[in-house]
């Protein structure tokens, strides 16, 4: 379980290091399009796009972070087994 656990940390952490990077291409890319102008077909994809990244970053944070307190409380359990041993 905590192999399990550690393993999802780890592809999540650089799943988000992916997104990260395709966010900053993604907003690069619209910084060289007129970004203001929402009539622009190009514009519009690239903003959902970012909009997805950014939701898809969102849900990865929440999934960590929920993994990353279940890591801790098995790490107190395992301190409190061993001062009980």
């Amino acid at each position: 379980m905590a192999s399990d656990n550690a393993e999802r940390q780890y592809l999540i952490a650089r799943e988000m290091d992916l997104l990260l990077a395709e966010g900053e291409r993604t907003e690069n890319h619209l910084f060289d399009l007129d970004y203001e102008n929402d009539n622009d077909p190009e514009v519009k994809k690239q903003k959902a796009w970012l909009d997805h990244i950014r939701a898809r970053r969102d849900v990865l944070d929440e999934e960590l972070h929920e993994l990353q307190g279940i890591q801790r409380r098995a790490d107190v359990v395992q301190l409190d087994d061993r001062r009980n041993r």
